[in-house]
C-alpha cells in the first residue's frame, strides 16, 4: 500500500516520552486511512482533588517515566486524526513488586 502501513505499535514506549502530539500526527500520516490502527500502552497518570481538571495531562512519575491521563490520550488522539477503538485499563508490569498501571490504546487513522 503506496508506502503506508496497516499497523504500528508502541508498547513500553510512551512512558519515555512526554507531549505525544508530534508522535500521533506522524504515526496517523504513516497509516493507511480509514483502516490503519495503532496499537500502544501508556502509564497511567491520575490525579485526585479538587485541582484535578485543572492539572497537565502529562508529568513526571515517581519512578521516573511519564505518564499521561485519559483524557489527554483521548484528546490527543482525536486531534492527530485518530478514532478510539480500544480504551481499557490494565496492569502493565511489576516495578519492585508494585502494579504499573497503563492505559491500553487501539487506535484507527481517520
Amino acid at each position: 500500500t503506496d508506502g503506508r502501513y496497516d499497523l504500528v505499535l508502541a508498547a513500553d514506549v510512551l512512558e519515555y516520552i512526554g507531549e505525544l502530539r508530534l508522535l500521533l500526527e506522524e504515526t496517523r500520516r504513516v497509516l493507511v486511512p480509514g483502516t490503519g490502527l495503532f496499537a500502544l500502552t501508556a502509564e497511567k497518570l491520575e490525579f485526585v482533588g479538587d485541582q484535578a481538571d485543572s492539572r497537565p495531562g502529562v508529568a513526571l512519575l515517581p519512578s521516573g517515566r511519564v505518564g499521561h491521563t485519559k483524557a489527554y490520550l483521548q484528546e490527543a488522539a482525536a486531534n492527530a486524526g485518530f478514532e478510539v477503538m480500544v480504551f481499557e485499563e490494565a496492569e502493565l508490569r511489576l516495578n519492585r513488586g508494585v502494579p504499573v498501571l497503563a492505559i491500553v490504546l487501539v487506535l484507527r487513522a481517520r
